[in-house]
């Protein structure tokens, strides 16, 4: 009876001993938390993503190389941008050759915008008085007697076009300046009362 208990008691002993030693042991700051091989993995490729700054906002600024919205205006080259000046006059030529006005003036208006010379303002504004559109013709023949000022004649077809605007100041100050240009000068009138070269006024070297 005494060996039963011994044996009994002996093989308690043995069983709480190897359920102690073959025991899972629990780390001292508390168990681990339990990771998957889909944890492992978010995990990697959290590393290998590249970080970009985000801005106050939360949104991620773009890049500077981004490509501008498809809405955006896009220059535009002004229309008549590139015209030969030179063409545009041979063409007004042409068109005051065939005594075809109307159309001459505004190849001469092309004209005068693509090469303001005193050349160009002062034809447009001859055309332009000879159909007595005088407040546009005063703008070129001022123009080209400012540009061209050492021109008397200039001068005289300012001065003629204010005498047919009925501007009798403006008239004799044009005839002053051409005066001015060209010493000497002396000035008549033709039978429609515009003023012109006197007979005995000596003429302009060409």
């Amino acid at each position: 009876m005494r060996r039963a208990l011994g044996a009994a008691a002996l093989l308690a002993v043995s069983v709480a001993v190897g359920a102690w030693l073959f025991a899972p042991r629990v780390p001292a700051g508390g168990p681990a938390p339990a990771t998957s091989a889909t944890s492992g993995k978010d995990e990697v490729a959290n590393r290998e993503r590249p970080r970009t700054r985000e801005s106050t906002t939360g949104k991620v600024p773009p890049a500077s190389h981004e490509a501008a919205p498809a809405d955006s205006p896009t220059p535009v080259a002004p229309v008549g941008a590139g015209t030969d000046a030179k063409q545009l006059r041979e063409e007004a030529d042409r068109l005051i050759a065939e005594r075809r006005i109307p159309e001459a003036i505004d190849a001469l208006r092309k004209a005068t915008a693509a090469d303001p010379s005193a050349r160009n303002h002062g034809d447009l504004g001859r055309l332009l008085a000879g159909v007595m559109a005088l407040d546009e013709a005063l703008v070129h023949l001022r123009k080209a007697a400012e540009l061209d000022s050492g021109n008397a004649d200039r001068w005289i077809e300012l001065a003629n076009a204010y005498y047919r605007k009925v501007d009798l100041g403006k008239a004799w100050e044009a005839e002053r300046r051409a005066k001015q240009a060209e010493p000497g000068l002396v000035l008549g009138r033709d039978a429609s009362g515009m003023r012109v070269r006197g007979s005995d006024s000596p003429r302009p070297n060409p």
